[in-house]
């Protein structure tokens, strides 16, 4: 131990940045923890990124692909947590 008494500190989720003065909302937080990492990583990425955002824009954050990043945020779009629409020829992703 390190000598104060905190309790242990979970790892942070590779890719995710999240400040310790942006906490995340309660409900985000419960929808996170029952999905797999990788959802995870772009469900919350999403969240955090304030606006509506295509999947290269969360694919450049997350340093994935555009493809398996369009493949993760399309798989969380049919599971309802986020909403998925066009803006002209541009899918725009945002959580609900």
């Amino acid at each position: 131990m390190n000598g104060n008494n905190n309790k242990p500190q979970p790892p942070p989720l590779k890719g995710v940045y999240v400040s310790d003065d942006e906490k995340l909302p309660r409900h985000i937080l419960e929808t996170a923890v029952q999905l797999k990492n990788t959802l995870k990583q772009v469900y919350i990425t999403l969240y955090t990124h304030g606006k509506p955002a295509t999947a290269q824009e969360i694919a450049q954050k997350l340093n994935f692909s555009r493809a398996y990043t369009s493949l993760r945020l399309n798989q969380l779009a049919n599971m309802g947590l986020i909403k998925r629409f066009k803006e002209g020829r541009t899918v725009k992703f945002e959580v609900k």
